[in-house]
C-alpha cells in the first residue's frame, strides 16, 4: 500500500514538472515549427525580435524571429534561446523584465492570409508579460517587440498567462523560408511558450 503511494506520488511529481504550452491562435500556417527550452534552473526574463520594416512596394514579413532570454538566478548567467529564424529584417533592441520578475504569459499580433490579393505578414508584433512566478497574471509589466510603429496590420490575440508557480521556459514557433523571387513571404507564423515550475 504504502509503496503504491509512493509511486502515484512520484508519478504527480514528474506530470507537475513537464511543462505546460500556451498556443499563439493560428491566424496564419506557414512553415515548419521548431523549439528551444532554456537550460535547467534558467528561465525567461527577456527579448528582443527580428523584424521586417520593408517599405511600400517590398514583400514585408513582419517578425522574422523571436530571441528569449533565460536567466539563472543563483548565478546571474543569461542564455539566448532562438528556436528559429528567418531571412528578412533587423534586429532590435534587447528588452528586460523588471529585476525579480520573469515571462508569466504573451500576445501576439497577427495579420490573416489575404489569399493573393496582397501581400500577407503572418506575425507582425509579439508581447511578453512579465510578474512574480506567483503573483498575479497582468500585462501591466510588457516586453514589446515592435515599439516604433504607430500602425500595424492585424489584431492583437487575447493574453494567455502561465498558471501561478510557473513562468516562461521555451518557445516553439512556425517560421516560414524564404519562397523565392516570386513568391510571398511571411517569416514567423506562430509561437507557443513553454510554462516550467519556477
Amino acid at each position: 500500500m504504502l509503496r503504491s503511494i509512493a509511486i502515484l506520488a512520484s508519478l504527480l511529481l514528474a506530470i507537475s514538472a513537464e511543462p505546460t504550452i500556451l498556443q499563439s491562435p493560428r491566424v496564419t500556417n506557414w512553415g515548419e515549427w521548431t523549439g528551444k527550452r532554456c537550460p535547467s534552473g534558467q528561465f525567461v526574463r527577456g527579448l528582443r525580435v527580428k523584424y521586417d520594416n520593408a517599405q511600400y512596394f517590398s514583400d514585408q514579413t513582419g517578425i522574422n524571429a523571436i530571441e528569449l532570454v533565460c536567466h539563472n538566478r543563483s548565478d546571474q548567467v543569461d542564455t539566448y534561446l532562438k528556436s528559429g529564424e528567418g531571412p528578412h529584417g533587423d534586429w532590435l533592441e534587447l528588452q528586460y523584465c523588471p529585476e525579480g520578475e520573469y515571462g508569466v504569459g504573451f500576445a501576439i499580433r497577427s495579420a490573416g492570409p489575404l489569399r493573393g490579393r496582397f501581400d500577407d505578414y503572418g506575425v507582425v508584433n509579439f508581447q511578453l508579460y512579465c510578474g512574480q512566478p506567483n503573483g498575479k497574471r497582468n500585462s501591466w509589466h510588457r516586453l514589446t517587440g515592435v515599439t516604433f510603429l504607430n500602425y500595424q496590420k492585424g489584431e492583437w490575440s487575447s493574453n494567455q498567462y502561465c498558471q501561478s508557480g510557473k513562468v516562461v521556459c521555451g518557445i516553439n514557433t512556425q517560421i516560414e523560408t524564404d519562397q523565392g523571387w516570386f513568391g510571398d513571404d511571411t517569416g514567423l507564423n506562430n509561437a507557443d511558450l513553454w510554462c516550467c515550475d519556477f
